[in-house]
């Protein structure tokens, strides 16, 4: 299951998703569990917070889809999408196969 793990929570007192009194923001490294065929297949880990979900993803991609073993799927590179701020970033190998082609949505 992929999730944001709590990325647009705030400590703001107005908001619903607060913490309230004596309780703590609890964010630990959550690992990918993968399985085949109701067989286990890996596990994965990777940074935390909003990029967690997404890094997951991609490395899935790389290693089911594209067929890279487990060291050249996490070499590749990544793009990440900042949920709030409506941002996407591309690493450089990335941006220099697709990021210069981009044109927005009209």
């Amino acid at each position: 299951m992929l999730h944001n793990r709590g990325a647009l929570f705030t400590a703001q007192s107005e908001e619903p998703e607060r913490p309230r009194t004596a309780q703590a923001a609890v964010q630990h490294a959550v690992r990918g569990f993968a399985m085949r065929g109701g067989e286990p297949l890996m596990t994965v880990t990777l940074m935390g917070g909003d990029m967690q979900a997404q890094g997951h993803a991609q490395l899935l991609v790389n290693i089911l889809d594209l067929g890279a073993n487990l060291q050249a799927a996490a070499d590749m590179a990544r793009f990440r999408h900042s949920q709030v701020a409506n941002v996407l970033n591309l690493e450089t190998p990335l941006y220099e196969l697709v990021g210069r082609n981009w044109r927005p949505w009209a």
